[in-house]
């Protein structure tokens, strides 16, 4: 598994201004948010809306890529905005969605390469 950067900030319930797709690839990991466990298990995504109080499970025996994205940069039109506000990827009441992946998702690792390339060049 992989030891994860910054783990004392990380691991410590905290509050950040984006929105969170977090992939984990591999491990089981029980992630916090607002102060309720969420289990995880491997290749599943998990979806958290902006604001939300989350901690990252302080063994870090886990792997996985975290997308990380602001109200600014996907608001492009009205539409786009209430999407945001009103999709239940980002706003379920009960508890942030978690989708298991079927055999790794290539699509979703695809389009993951493809933005780490963009971010490089």
């Amino acid at each position: 598994m992989l030891e994860f950067a910054n783990k004392e900030i990380l691991a410590t319930p905290h509050r950040t201004g984006f929105y969170h797709i977090l992939w984990f690839t591999e491990g089981t990991p029980t992630h916090l948010v607002d102060f309720r466990p969420v289990p995880i298990a491997p290749e599943t995504l998990l979806f958290l809306n902006q604001d939300i109080v989350q901690r990252f499970d302080p063994a870090g025996n886990f792997g996985g890529k975290i997308i990380v994205f602001t109200d600014t940069f996907f608001h492009r039109t009205p539409a786009d905005a209430h999407f945001l506000k009103t999709t239940a990827l980002f706003n379920d009441l009960f508890s942030p969605p978690v989708i298991p992946l079927p055999n790794g998702s290539p699509p979703l690792q695809h389009y993951l390469a493809l933005m780490e390339h963009e971010l490089v060049h």
